[in-house]
Parts: structure tokens; C-alpha cells; sequence
């Protein structure tokens, strides 16, 4: 029987490479801030890991108001520059201006102090972050209608977010490095200034790329108003949660993120204080945490073409289910790999871990694409947007909570920054368990309730096919 093909939408090479700038500052959007909280805060100013935690999950109160209302604007705006594109020229300037504003907590501050300013600049960053995050996500889900084509644009997206997760790790430690060398005389200087320069050059000027360089192929498709009924904000937000194979994805989103973040939370404090002695043990976890971030983006790079290829031959569901098997044997070599004098190995951690990474971001967000289209074919419905607000909203969500639990199991493990290198063996040995057994667990459940997914190849292409004839009538 001959394989069911989709009409070939050509996306250009350069095209994609713009598409994959705009993964660079969507994923400084996701991960940055919240990531490089704890060391700031925390390891450099002293605020208690309880501030941290509400002042990474208040902003995503907001994000649940803002996404959706921005999701359903972008799907419902039409101007002779596309309905994306101009939300992510100006998402993406307002998003590097406000992350340097965040760092520049006033020196000297108190507990409250500090943690107030990091609470509104936050909320400032995030509403400004999604005006650029929601149209961008939207913009990868509908710039192709083929079946294969949409796993190669998020491997370019994933491209991009693999070259900011080389640097920003990198961002504090850089820092430190300019005080070391006398060229700014305090660390909270050091970070501010750091931080402005990467606001601009990275986060700012990568994102504005895709809104210049990318054209929206199904932008006059879409604004036909028999493919955009009319209904209730409540009523799609019900009918977008009802679809059974979406709910699946972000119960797999909610699994990999608590993993992900888990471990790393416990990953970069177990560098600097188990793996590391002396009085620049801090220096040295945080190098070589820079240095294992850096390790997933390379390896994430050299396995585009391997997850491309791999997706092609045996279908999105069977690689997902590879790459979880891949990541629970990942998780138990963890316990050998971050142990004293081992910190070399740390590469068989990126190796597999980039993997993973990279097998989920690019097949789960080009699951998301075959999605809509089921939406559409069975409500009459362009919501790209929607659908976009929906997932990234949750994946902010669950990021914060995944940041939470990480410094929950801090504490549950009896860490106490006072003690500094000094930790307990009780406290290590609970901080080695929760890193090991925070990603295993969670995997191990993905790996059941993918089985569940409904959503199959072959009607997927079906479902495209339809929707292809019904737009060229």
C-alpha cells in the first residue's frame, strides 16, 4: 500500500535558519531567568531559597491571563505584514530590554527588598516574553502543512534553543570571571552588566530574525472566515482541553520538565557542594555546570540530522518511546557520574541527555502541528494561537513548579546555605537520590502514557490531505 504524502510545502533553507533564531530567544524566554535564579539570589546575594520559589511562580499567575488573551488576538489579527509576524518583531525587542531591567536589584537591598524587585521586573519580562513567545510557537505549528516537513522546521527551532543552552549557564560565571580579573569591582555589577549585553545581542536581536526573514505561507488560507467560526473564549479554551491526544502531550510535558528541572536544580548543587572542596568549590560547580549545559547544546546539534532521520523511518510515537528508554538508562549511570574526581564524565550525562532533549523538543512540538490540524478539520477552527497559549503556558507553569520541587527537595535533603561546603553526608547522600530517582520516576510514567496517544501517522496525513483540499477550493 503506498504511503499517504501531504502536498509539499517548500520551506527554504534560510527560511528554517530564521526559524531557529527565534528558538534562541524563545528559549532565554522559558528557561533564563527562572534557571539562573538561584545562583543570583540565592549563592550571590543570600536570598532565601522560599523568596525564590514565589517569585518564580506569582509571574506565572499572570502568564495564565496573558498567554491565552495574546493566543487568541494573534490567531484573530490580520495586517499586511501577517498576523505573526509583527507581535514577534516587537515581542522580541520588549523581551531583551526588560531581562537586563530584572538583574538590577539595587545594592545593599534587604530580603524584601530584593525579592520585590525581582516580582515585578519578572512580570514585566514574562508579559513582554509573550508577545513574542505565543505568535512565535504559532508561526512553527502553520508555516508547512506536510507530515515530515514540520519535524524538520522544530529541529531548527531546537537548533536554536541548543545554541542558548551552550551559554546561558555561562552568563554568572562570566560574570565572576570579569571580577576576577578586576575589570568590574563587585559580582552584582558584574552580573548586571553581563546580563544588559546579553538582553540585547542575544535575546533581542536573535528574535527579531524570523519576524523579518520568515514569510506566512497559510496567512490568506487561514483568514477565511469559514475556517474561523465564531465561539466563546471559555468555550475553545473547553474544546482545545477536551482533545484527548493535546491533553497526553502536556501530561508528557509535565513529566519531562518536572525531570529535567528536577535534576538539574539537584545536578548544579550537588557540583558545587559535593563534587568540588575548597573555597572556590562555588567557582568550580557553577564552571563545570556551565560546562555540562554546554555539552547538551553541542551533542544536541550532532543529533538534528540522527532524530530526523530516525522520526522518518519509524514514526514520531516510536522515537518518543526510544528516547524515554534512552533517558531512564541515563538516569541510573547519573549515581557513577557525579561523584568527586568524576566530573570529566559528565559528557555520557550530555550525550544521552541531549538526546532526549532533543528527541522531545523536536517531535513533540511538531505533534502539536498534526494536532491543530485535527482541530480544524473537526470545529472549522484556525487556533494556532490558542493551542500555542495553551502549551506554552503550561510548559512556563510547569517549569516554575519543577524549580519549586527542586528547592523543596533542598531542603527536604536538609541543605543549608550557612554551611557552605561543610553539607552533612546525610544531606549529600539525600541531594544524590532526589537527582537520580527526580528524573528516573517521571520517565518511567511518560514512557506508559505514551502508549495512549491516539493521534496516528496515517491519520494525520489524512486529516492533512483534507484540510490541503478544503483550502485550495
Amino acid at each position: 500500500m503506498n504511503e499517504l504524502k501531504t502536498p509539499k510545502k517548500t520551506i527554504s533553507f534560510y527560511e528554517k535558519l530564521a526559524i531557529g533564531a527565534g528558538g534562541i530567544t524563545d528559549f532565554n524566554g522559558n528557561v533564563t531567568v527562572k534557571s539562573n535564579a538561584a545562583a543570583f539570589l540565592n549563592m550571590l546575594l543570600g536570598l532565601p531559597l522560599s523568596f525564590i520559589s514565589w517569585v518564580i511562580v506569582i509571574p506565572n499567575l499572570w502568564d495564565s491571563i496573558t498567554d491565552p488573551i495574546v493566543g487568541k488576538i494573534s490567531d484573530r489579527y490580520y495586517s499586511k505584514y501577517g498576523k505573526r509576524r509583527p507581535f514577534i518583531f516587537l515581542g522580541a525587542i520588549l523581551t531583551g530590554a526588560s531581562f537586563g531591567l530584572i538583574w538590577m536589584v539595587p545594592e545593599n537591598s534587604t530580603n524584601i527588598e530584593m525579592f520585590i524587585w525581582f516580582l515585578i521586573t519578572s512580570i514585566i519580562f514574562y508579559t513582554c516574553f509573550t508577545i513574542f513567545s505565543i505568535p512565535f510557537v504559532s508561526l512553527t505549528l502553520e508555516i508547512s502543512s506536510d507530515y515530515h516537513e514540520r519535524s524538520s522546521i522544530q529541529a531548527y527551532v531546537r537548533l536554536g534553543c541548543s545554541i542558548a543552552e551552550m551559554i546561558y549557564k555561562s552568563i554568572i560565571p562570566i560574570s565572576l570571571l570579569l571580577v576576577g580579573w578586576k575589570m568590574l569591582n563587585s559580582d552584582l555589577k558584574a552580573v548586571q552588566f553581563v546580563m544588559w549585553i546579553y538582553g540585547f545581542l542575544i535575546i533581542a536581536f536573535f528574535g527579531v530574525i524570523p519576524a523579518i526573514f520568515v514569510q506566512e505561507r497559510h496567512y490568506k488560507v487561514r483568514s477565511n472566515k469559514s475556517l474561523n467560526k465564531k465561539i466563546s473564549f471559555s468555550g475553545g479554551i473547553k474544546e482545545i482541553l477536551s482533545n484527548k491526544a493535546f491533553l497526553i502531550l502536556i501530561i508528557l510535558l509535565l513529566l519531562q520538565v518536572v525531570a529535567a528541572m528536577f535534576a538539574s536544580t539537584l545536578d548544579e548543587y550537588v557540583l558545587c557542594y559535593y563534587m568540588f572542596d575548597g573555597t572556590d568549590h562555588l567557582q568550580k560547580g557553577l564552571k563545570w555546570k556551565a560546562i555540562l549545559s554546554s555539552q547538551y547544546a553541542v551533542f544536541g546539534i550532532i543529533g538534528i540530522p540522527l532524530i530526523l532521520t530516525i522520526s522518518k523511518k519509524i514514526g514520531k510515537l516510536k522515537t518518543l518511546k526510544l528516547v524515554y528508554i534512552i533517558v531512564i538508562f541515563k538516569s541510573v549511570l547519573r549515581w557513577l557520574i557525579f561523584t568527586p574526581d568524576n566530573h570529566y564524565f559528565i559528557v555520557i550525562d550530555a550525550i544521552f541527555g541531549a538526546f532526549y532533549l532533543l528527541g522531545l523538543g523536536v517531535i513533540k512540538i511538531s505533534m502539536i502541528a498534526d494536532i491543530c490540524d485535527y482541530d480544524e478539520f473537526t470545529y472549522g477552527k484556525s487556533r494556532r494561537g490558542m493551542f500555542a497559549s495553551i502549551y506554552s503556558w503550561a510548559n512556563k507553569t510547569i517549569i516554575s513548579l519543577s524549580i519549586i520541587i527542586g528547592f523543596s527537595a533542598l531542603s527536604y535533603a536538609g541543605f543549608n546555605q550557612e554551611l557552605g561546603i561543610n553539607q552533612s553526608q546525610n544531606t549529600i547522600m539525600n541531594m544524590r537520590l532526589l537527582m537520580v530517582f527526580g528524573e528516573l520516576i517521571p520517565n518511567i510514567l511518560a514512557l506508559i502514557i505514551v502508549h495512549f496517544y491516539p493521534l496516528t501517522k496515517e491519520k494525520s496525513l489524512k486529516i492533512s490531505i483534507a484540510l490541503n483540499q478544503l483550502h485550495n477550493r
